[in-house]
């Protein structure tokens, strides 16, 4: 599958300065890529032909190189992504330069699958945002600001170049488990005193569950009325209890009582 990818912007800006732009790419004072929101583009040399880098698991190297006018890279990974990106700087006037990133690829094999599904929204995002961070750097502010739509956030969240996640604060020690055990400690609930303990410091801190607490409570109220036979608890059978029939009643019924 040919794939042909351009994002363009016009900058209010002369040709040089947004051509020093281009040629910072990659160094500590680059002011292109937008090293803030997703991976840094890395080169293991200045930039020059034939210097190898990429940016997160995208690995390329730069096959054409003319200084503050144009830039080429070759793509080496993901598997299945022939062809090349590219920067270019063109000339419109005195004061106005066009800003222009053009990816021509074809897909083989899983990329037919990955590129619409994933790398193609990913590879948007990250060139608006790459422009953005152009044009703030040039004229001090950006006119219409790109944003990320939900499916690019769910990638960032579950895809490549995703953040680490924020390290959780540990437990405090009391509810932590104690070495070998494998549940809570049997202690009393809050309302309960310790044996002997007067003193309201002396309770033991244990919560305890709604669900045991209306347990205990069905528990004892059957305790209280229903018969105990042998140790266990039964429920006793209704005995039909005959009554005679008045004279000018209906037919004779049976009825039932508990004993």
């Amino acid at each position: 599958m040919a794939v042909f990818n351009i994002h363009s912007r016009v900058l209010r800006s002369p040709p040089d300065a947004v051509g020093s732009l281009l040629d910072a790419l990659a160094s500590d004072s680059d002011q292109l890529w937008p090293n803030q929101q997703w991976p840094a583009l890395h080169l293991d040399r200045p930039l020059a032909v034939g210097a190898i880098g990429g940016h997160g698991h995208i690995h390329y190297t730069v096959i054409g190189y003319q200084p503050r006018r144009w830039i080429r890279f070759q793509f080496s990974q993901p598997q299945g992504f022939k062809g090349f990106h590219e920067f270019t700087v063109d000339e419109l006037d005195t004061s106005h330069t066009r800003l222009t990133h053009l990816l021509a690829i074809r897909t083989r094999g899983t990329a037919r699958i990955s590129w619409p599904l994933m790398y193609r929204w990913l590879h948007d995002a990250l060139l608006e945002d790459a422009l953005d961070t152009a044009e703030r750097a040039l004229t001090g502010q950006v006119e219409h600001k790109a944003r990320w739509n939900i499916y690019v956030r769910l990638l960032r969240r579950r895809g490549p170049g995703r953040r680490r996640p924020r390290a959780t604060a540990p437990l405090p020690p009391r509810a932590r488990r104690p070495p070998g055990s494998a549940c809570r400690p049997n202690v009393a609930p809050p309302f309960f005193t310790a044996a002997g303990s007067e003193a309201p410091s002396a309770r033991v801190r244990m919560p305890a569950t709604r669900a045991a607490m209306m347990a205990t409570a069905v528990h004892s109220a059957t305790a209280r009325t229903r018969p105990r036979t042998g140790g266990m608890l039964t429920t006793p059978h209704p005995r039909p209890v005959h009554v005679p029939a008045q004279r000018g009643a209906g037919p004779r019924r049976a009825a039932f009582r508990r004993g």
